[in-house]
């Protein structure tokens, strides 16, 4: 189990199970290196946002991260960022960074508030795990009033957000490369 009751999370029992997270093959293209960078990654990543209130993590590993693409820093840096920073993949966080932020800006008007969600699965989340954190977050999109984009670079939970409402805003490859990049929109 990677995530215990209070939310906080095993990196290293989590890390394994998200290899083949066409994200994480996107980020870090050798297999051979690509668990200890997830580590890194979620080791960045996680604390700074819980620290936000903006990470859930479920019992049986969905982490979802929502973030408002106004305040993203798009540098590496803070707490556990020095690992991350020094990753020779570092570079494809940030590039990845720029071209979400780059679809955000043609996809939703400025002068509409936004938040991102980047959701990550492991193999053995039920069905009705991944709807409940689907609709956690339409619902708080309706609460708060913005506009919620679920970007992925996996064609895997497509169906549950478009059973959930959500519609396609954008759809190719990423960077001529063999990763599908979908942003799927939620207007409250």
């Amino acid at each position: 189990m990677p995530a215990k009751a209070d939310g906080k999370v095993n990196i290293n029992e989590l890390a394994p199970l998200l290899v083949k997270e066409p994200l994480f093959m996107f980020l870090c293209p050798r297999q051979d290196k690509r668990e200890d960078f997830i580590r890194k990654y979620l080791a960045h990543f996680i604390p700074k946002y819980q620290k936000e209130g903006m990470v859930d993590i479920s019992p049986s590993g969905i982490i979802s991260m929502l973030y408002d693409p106004e305040d993203y820093d798009y540098k590496i840096s803070g707490k556990k960022s020095l690992p991350l920073k020094q990753s020779r993949f570092a570079g494809n966080v940030l590039d990845h960074a720029n071209i979400v932020n780059d679809i955000v800006d043609i996809i939703v008007p400025e002068w509409f508030e936004v938040r991102v969600l980047n959701v990550f699965v492991t193999q053995d989340c039920s069905d009705e795990e991944i709807m409940s954190v689907v609709n956690k977050y339409k619902k708080l999109a309706d609460e708060e009033g913005f506009v919620l984009l679920y970007e992925t670079l996996s064609k895997r939970l497509l169906p549950y957000f478009e059973k959930a409402g959500y519609e396609t805003g954008y759809a190719r490859n990423i960077m001529n490369t063999r990763f599908f990049q979908t942003v799927m929109t939620y207007n409250a």
